[in-house]
């Protein structure tokens, strides 16, 4: 706990005037929506899907987040999509399984949305807090 007190507040200090705007401070809380990718198209789909949007996409995960500092704590609302930086185009699971060449049911969604990364840290701080606890009794 001593550590993480200091860490927050050199990462509060290292934010830039671009960063922390004047009158709204600093960002704790943060939603909205983010895309992970999932997989890249070959052949045949990578030209159709490229032509069809006229740009070289990727597929993507998009889903709804809630988290603190840009660490994502809860997901919901997840689809299968394609992307080129901010241009996103929503696809249905058949969609995004034909233009991989999967079966619907071997899509799956990515670790870091049904498990946010935010999430694992804080798991991991606590079990770290417990072992601490524990062994520092002895």
């Amino acid at each position: 706990m001593s550590v993480s007190l200091p860490a927050l507040a050199l990462a509060g200090v290292a934010l830039t005037a671009g960063e922390a705007h004047a009158g709204k401070g600093i960002v704790l809380i943060t939603h909205g929506e983010s895309v992970l990718h999932y997989d890249d198209l070959t052949g045949d789909a990578k030209k159709f899907a490229d032509e069809t949007t006229g740009h070289e996409v990727r597929v993507g995960y998009l889903y709804s987040h809630f988290g603190v500092f840009w660490l994502d704590l809860w997901t919901w609302d997840g689809k299968y999509c394609l992307y080129h930086g901010d241009n996103v185009w929503k696809l249905t699971p058949e969609d995004a399984a034909g233009l991989l060449g999967v079966k619907v049911d071997d899509l799956g969604k990515p670790l870091l949305y049904r498990v946010p990364l935010g999430i694992l840290i804080l798991l991991g701080l606590g079990v770290g807090f417990g072992l601490w606890r524990r062994f520092s009794r002895d």
